[in-house]
């Protein structure tokens, strides 16, 4: 049995139909006020045919990752766990919720596999953004993470809960840290890295010049399972796929999807009025999705590396055309 948190996010239900499909028992933590539509969604299109069966091997376990005490017990006969539940925002007013999902949450998690008696191994989906906010070089897991860099609160966030996994280490537990970058995927497109695959349907306007790494879902679920197969216990992964500027990624979603490609640039000047402006319209009416961080972040060039993990177990990426085109294929039927 293996035991599976964030199974109701992009990359937690990833992961839940990967091991499904290889023939694993899993038993999945989620909220009794979670919604689980997008879940059977992304199971269907991911397990096809085999969708009905796999589904006798999946129990849902109530509880939440704040709670050491359910965790405990919910982890109670596994030989492994994947600690996928996390919170990604770049809004001051979620900072306490970060850190407790993130920070807290990991610790929890890492607590109740070192209280189990048995041997247990810890699967940990970290982040890219926990490699720092470093431009201009190629970056790869010897980067050294600096508190004194411009970086997100949600990065510091994931950098402070490898921290507890790294001493989970330290006392003896087994874990592989995953490193993803942007996430891309079927999945409920309302919420985290999926939002950028909506935008990309509505026809976006906007671009900037900067850049990230991207990578598919389904990519991410394989590399964590078979990393754990090999137990890959020593450092960490990063798993990154496609290093994309942001206007080829809108591009290239635009064209899948028939929308309008983007075709206004943003300059730096206009996001600093852009986070201002929306802040103060969520003052007034609670909504508003830019951020001063969130602006930031569109205008930096980083380039990620996945050498270590191609070099450590037998995996390739899949092309990012054939990628795109799956993913969006799926959308366009809903």
């Amino acid at each position: 049995m293996v035991f599976v948190t964030g199974g109701t996010g992009l990359v937690g239900s990833h992961i839940i139909c990967q091991l499904l499909k290889n023939g694993q028992k899993v038993r999945a933590l989620c909220r009794v006020s979670s919604d689980k539509t997008w879940f059977h969604k992304t199971a269907k299109w991911f397990l096809g045919d085999d969708y009905n069966a796999k589904m006798k091997d999946l129990e849902w376990y109530s509880g939440d990752v704040t709670d050491i005490v359910g965790i405990v017990d919910g982890i109670k006969g596994c030989t492994q766990v994947y600690h996928a539940a996390a919170v990604v925002s770049f809004s001051k007013k979620d900072q306490r919720v970060l850190k407790e999902i993130n920070v807290v949450g990991t610790s929890n998690v890492v607590n109740a596999c070192l209280s189990n008696k048995s041997d247990i191994e810890l699967c940990f989906i970290s982040s890219t953004a926990s490699i720092g906010g470093v431009e201009k070089i190629m970056l790869d897991e010897s980067v050294e993470y600096a508190m004194d860099q411009v970086n997100s609160y949600y990065s510091v966030t994931k950098y402070l809960a490898e921290l507890e996994v790294i001493r989970g280490r330290e006392e003896g537990l087994n874990a592989c840290i995953v490193n993803p970058s942007i996430v891309l995927g079927y999945g409920n497109w309302n919420q985290g890295s999926a939002k950028i695959l909506k935008n990309g349907k509505d026809g976006f306007p906007f671009y900037t010049d900067g850049s990230n790494a991207f990578v598919d879902a389904r990519d991410v679920a394989k590399a964590a399972t078979i990393l754990m197969e090999h137990k890959c216990f020593q450092g960490r992964f990063l798993c990154a796929a496609w290093n994309k500027k942001f206007v080829d990624v809108f591009t290239a979603l635009s064209a899948e999807f028939g929308s309008k490609p983007p075709r206004i640039r943003v300059a730096k000047w206009m996001t600093e009025v852009a986070w201002r402006v929306a802040t103060v319209a969520r003052f007034f009416t609670g909504t508003g999705i830019i951020t001063k961080e969130s602006a930031s972040a569109g205008l930096k060039n980083r380039r990620y590396s996945s050498e270590r993990l191609l070099k450590t177990i037998p995996f390739t990426f899949r092309d990012f055309d054939d990628a795109l085109k799956e993913i969006c294929a799926a959308y366009n039927q809903e």
